[in-house]
């Protein structure tokens, strides 16, 4: 056991999860919200058609030496808004986090950045229905190892996000989804085999941007340009700026989760600037990356499909629906830049925070049988190697200790689909 992980075990055993474990870099961390507004868009996925598109978020960075203090995970505000409509979204009892604003995180708003070095930038996104702070723990240990790490809300696709203006944007549940595009989706993820599958793609893109889903996706990869053009031009609000000052523009790289890690994939071959991908148990939707290269580095972690299947899906070791994605198929698995990880015993929630904040008899069912702090310390030690190798020039050894002395982790290949296509006439 690390010595971060061992002293944040203390920390959450001994007041119920009362602060996230703290993050092990040689940095203080800062953290400022934001919202950014894009002029050229309005009624974005949203029923008033001129409704601007408003995006906002959190920054976490390395802040100034000598900087000390927490700060409540959540403010009582959010949580009235985000957290109750994160319960409704998820299903959850409509009490289980309205306690969010009395766990401590590990970084002080408004803290003056560090200064002397030109920081790596990372864009985060978000899952669908989630919060933008639904990975504080991780982002925070990114940033106190030289990272600036901005989490976009997409709004109506995300929590209930209140704006500065006290605009209140809800949560839009898709209605009329395309029946076509979730019959091929089905036949995709579920048919019997690769010919099956694979041949759902015929007309998988035109149902696709019929389907609510198709918008969304739209939308949440041009927020990701949008931020991405933002940093490039320094298009920023102005308690941004000393922020991003201390960044390196030409060093970027795209992370999310579930919906949001598979829009960092779609979006990061689409800027210059962007070097390096993490995808976390994002399942792919973008018609333009099946049966086709990602074109940059692609960390791919994924729920355990083995031991803890969804309903209907393979469970076998040797297949998972993401081989489709993010490299040709005839050379699936060959790519050394394309890393594809399956973690033990973890469930797709399981890749937030709410692993670490919410106990009780539905913890399996929600997050899997993976201890929290096992989950974390192997997404994050992960993440931090993957960006390290890619950001900072470092070497593909420091990822390749991580997964040999992190039991529950194992890297995967897509041979099976790489042996069928290559076998077909």
């Amino acid at each position: 056991m690390t010595t971060w992980l061992a002293s944040a075990l203390l920390l959450v055993i001994a007041d119920a999860a009362a602060a996230l474990p703290p993050p092990d870099g040689s940095y203080a961390v800062g953290m400022r919200r934001f919202e950014l507004t894009d002029p050229a868009r309005r009624g974005v996925v949203s029923p008033k058609a001129d409704e601007p598109r408003v995006l906002p978020g959190y920054v976490w960075y390395p802040a100034k030496r000598g900087t000390r203090g927490t700060r409540p995970y959540l403010t009582s505000a959010e949580v009235a808004d985000q957290g109750r409509a994160m319960a409704r979204n998820f299903k959850y009892d409509a009490e289980e986090l309205t306690g969010l604003d009395k766990i401590s995180a590990n970084s002080v708003e408004g803290a003056p950045p560090a200064r002397g070095h030109k920081f790596p930038i990372v864009i985060f996104n978000h899952g669908y229905e989630c919060y933008p702070a639904q990975n504080t723990a991780l982002l925070e240990r990114l940033a106190s190892h030289g990272y600036i790490v901005m989490s976009v809300g997409h709004p109506h696709d995300a929590a209930d996000m209140r704006l500065a203006n006290g605009e209140l944007l809800t949560t839009i549940h898709p209605a009329g989804n395309d029946a076509e595009y979730a019959s091929l989706r089905k036949i995709l993820t579920s048919g019997p085999g690769h010919d099956a599958r694979t041949a759902a793609l015929r007309g998988y893109m035109q149902a696709f941007s019929r389907d609510r889903l198709g918008a969304s996706f739209i939308a949440w990869r041009d927020d990701t340009l949008f931020i991405a053009r933002s940093i490039e031009k320094r298009a920023l609000p102005p308690e941004l700026l000393p922020i991003l000052a201390t960044g390196n523009p030409l060093r970027v790289g795209f992370m999310g989760m579930s919906f949001g890690g598979a829009i960092a994939a779609s979006s990061c071959r689409l800027v210059k600037q962007c070097r390096v991908v993490i995808n976390l148990d994002g399942s792919n939707y973008d018609p333009d990356l099946f049966n086709a290269s990602v074109e940059r580095p692609l960390l791919l972690m994924m729920s355990d499909w083995v031991h803890l299947p969804l309903p209907n899906r393979p469970s076998t070791p040797e297949f998972t629906f993401n081989d489709y994605s993010y490299e040709p198929w005839r050379r699936a698995g060959l790519n050394p830049d394309v890393v594809r990880l399956r973690l033990d015993g973890i469930r797709h929630m399981g890749y937030t925070d709410l692993i670490l904040l919410l106990d009780g008899p539905e913890r399996e069912t929600r997050f899997g049988t993976i201890a929290p702090l096992t989950a974390l310390e192997a997404i994050s030690a992960t993440s931090l190697a993957f960006l390290n190798q890619y950001l900072k020039d470092g070497h593909r050894k420091a990822l390749d200790e991580v997964i040999e002395r992190t039991p529950v982790l194992h890297i995967h290949s897509p041979v099976s689909v790489r042996q069928w296509a290559s076998g077909r006439q």
